[in-house]
């Protein structure tokens, strides 16, 4: 770390300068690993008995790794793999071990820091901590970019972090954090390094070990902090069946070669002292456009496995499938999926041996009842929240009605089941979102014309935005996009330049792109009503999740929402922050530190022009055609 910025931070705080440079050292004693290699064999033993429990196996494609290897060899290296469990974050050095690849230092959560014993084996295993935030502690931050960037420009190891912040709760891409990849681009721009090798690495899980934990999670359960209790309580996984796990290495991604292409030049950064952090407006967006790049290929190495198939016809179908009709509809969700160049792994078999395997391996959450019907676990609890009258309640007198607590509970039950479900879905979410959203504008309006389909996906483009990571296109070129896909597969027609009419032989594939996204959009729907009845009030942002998640389950009582999937604080919150970036809410810091942000509505007609658009959408009602 620079002498400048340490000289800086004592003056600031009026510090002796002896004490700030001690505490810079007890910081990087708090954030350094230790790696060495008896602890990291020790892992391993334990992680391979382990596996050899719970999994079928661990697949890798032999290209990604000898492409993995030839890079370590000859740069600095930084690892990307998704993060949908906290197996991620062992199982690449795991993998490494195994192959004689020099081990990478692992950017770990501080919440692993309070498991006594595993902290130090993770520590000793390559594992380097950091903190949630940095806040305003200038210290803190100079000292764990300079260790960052210190193991970068040494080459000793590869560095792997997780760009996408967290593990995904709803098994879809995360927006990336540009912290680290900040830190990373740094040392080549201002040429302390010749190149830096990216990769990213889709980690594909047959079953989830969170499943449940994420489902809880999202209907408002706290997260457990990480202990050591918690881990040996998490015993009982071992006599679970997990399947397999697929690890599909990208193609590397070179930092210098990106640069060259956006004809970004390092000159400028050899004019400062390297204590003198600039960052030009080209290079910040070229990060932005980077971190989105390494989003997108993360999630193109994903695989896709036969449960996410069976979830998604089981959702599509809530009531119930019947097993003869279930399989020739996995066998087309597959056909359409491989036809998109999406990786479908299929093991020997025929369909109906492996939905039999998947039903066994997702009993938790799915069910085959006595008369071969393949249904949500919790189906039968449905019936207990039938509609007593044909009358479908406007939206001010949801807002007016009561919810008890026992009506409450047995909503968020039956959602339970659903998230899992729907954490499965969301798996092939990724090859077919903007299909999805055009599905949406267009399915209930055909025939109808592009101006008007147009618009319609504008609103989804705006409602959705920070609930996908969306292609980085304006909406127009996106529609146009994906409408040249879908008239070329014939699953739609234009007989007229301009307008758009429903090919009645390719309606199920209209249906069921349309039913992908719908949850979600009802999700919004409902948060854009809560935001209405606030009437121009201040709301923080706890209370007005909470609100919304009330109304979803007013909806989907009374029958004016289908979807489950709104309950989820998820999904509430991805929708604040889209109609945050999308001006038509405001959030800032309460002026009391420590309390919650609030919530305003900041453009009244706009959010009102928006939730009309989004409700022309939900409440056309889902038509199921058979698949």
């Amino acid at each position: 770390m620079g002498a400048p910025l340490v000289i800086q931070v004592a003056e600031e705080s009026s510090r002796e300068l002896k004490d700030v440079q001690k505490e810079a050292q007890e910081l990087l004693e708090e954030i350094g690993h230790k790696m060495a290699l008896p602890a990291v064999r020790s892992l391993a033993l334990v992680l391979r008995s382990v596996l050899r429990r719970i999994l079928k196996g661990v697949f890798v494609n032999k290209p990604g790794l000898e492409k993995l290897k030839e890079a370590v060899r000859q740069w600095p290296v930084v690892l990307l793999p998704s993060h949908r469990s906290y197996l991620d974050f062992i199982l690449v050095t795991y993998l490494m071990f195994e192959h004689n690849i020099t081990l990478p230092s692992i950017a770990a959560g501080q919440d692993f820091m309070n498991m006594a014993g595993v902290s130090s084996l993770l520590r000793r295993s390559g594992a380097f901590f950091l903190r949630r935030t940095f806040g305003s502690d200038k210290l803190y931050k100079a000292v764990f970019t300079a260790y960052v960037q210190t193991l970068l420009c040494s080459g000793d190891s590869p560095i792997e972090f997780f760009i996408e912040g967290t593990r995904s709760r709803t098994a879809k891409s995360l927006h990336p954090k540009y912290g680290l990849m900040n830190m990373i681009v740094e040392p080549y721009l201002d040429g302390r390094v010749p190149d830096v090798v990216m990769i990213p690495i889709g980690i594909s899980y047959e079953r989830t070990l969170e499943e449940e934990l994420f489902a809880r999670e999202l209907l408002g359960v706290s997260k457990p902090k990480e202990s050591t209790g918690a881990l040996l309580r998490a015993r009982t996984l071992l006599g679970e069946n997990y399947g397999s796990i697929i690890i599909n290495i990208g193609s590397p991604v070179s930092l210098h070669d990106l640069c060259q292409s956006k004809g970004i030049s390092r000159i400028p950064h050899v004019l400062y002292p390297r204590d003198y952090t600039m960052m030009l407006t080209r290079e910040r967006e070229m990060i932005f456009d980077l971190g989105h790049m390494i989003v997108h290929q993360t999630y193109h190495c994903m695989v896709v496995y036969p449960s996410a198939l069976l979830a998604s016809a089981v959702l599509y179908q809530s009531r119930g499938v019947p097993l003869g009709e279930l399989v020739p509809m996995v066998e087309w969700l597959r056909r359409e999926l491989e036809e998109r160049g999406v990786a479908v792994y299929w093991e020997g078999g025929d369909t109906l041996s492996l939905i039999h395997s998947s039903l066994q391996m997702h009993s938790v959450c799915v069910e085959l009842t006595s008369s071969d019907l393949v249904r949500p676990r919790t189906c039968h609890l449905m019936s207990k929240l039938a509609t007593p009258s044909g009358h479908t309640p406007s939206m001010v007198e949801l807002l007016g009605m009561t919810l008890d607590s026992s009506e409450l509970h047995l909503i968020t039950e039956i959602s339970y089941v659903h998230l899992m479900l729907a954490h499965y879905r969301n798996q092939l979410m990724f090859a077919l979102i903007p299909e999805a959203m055009a599905a949406l504008s267009l399915y209930h309006f055909l025939p109808c014309d592009k101006a008007s389909a147009l618009k319609r996906f504008d609103a989804l483009h705006c409602a959705l935005y920070k609930e996908f990571v969306l292609p980085k296109r304006v909406p127009t070129e996106m529609f146009q996009d994906t409408m040249h896909r879908l008239l070329d597969r014939g699953v739609v027609v234009s007989q007229r330049p301009g307008d758009y009419t429903l090919n009645s032989q390719k309606e199920h594939v209209l249906a069921f792109l349309e039913s992908l996204v719908a949850p979600f959009v009802a999700g919004v729907w409902v948060v854009c009503h809560h935001l209405l009845s606030m009437k121009g009030g201040v709301q923080s942002v706890s209370a007005t999740v909470h609100g919304a998640k009330v109304l979803a389950a007013k909806c989907v009582k009374e029958g004016v929402v289908k979807s489950y999937e709104t309950l989820s604080l998820d999904l509430i919150r991805n929708a604040l922050q889209s109609l945050t970036e999308s001006g038509l809410i405001m959030q800032h810091t309460s002026e009391v530190e420590g309390r919650d942000r609030l919530v305003k509505v900041d453009d009244l007609k706009g959010l009102q022009a928006l939730t009309r658009e989004l409700e022309v959408m939900v409440t056309s009602g889902p038509s199921r055609a058979k698949l």
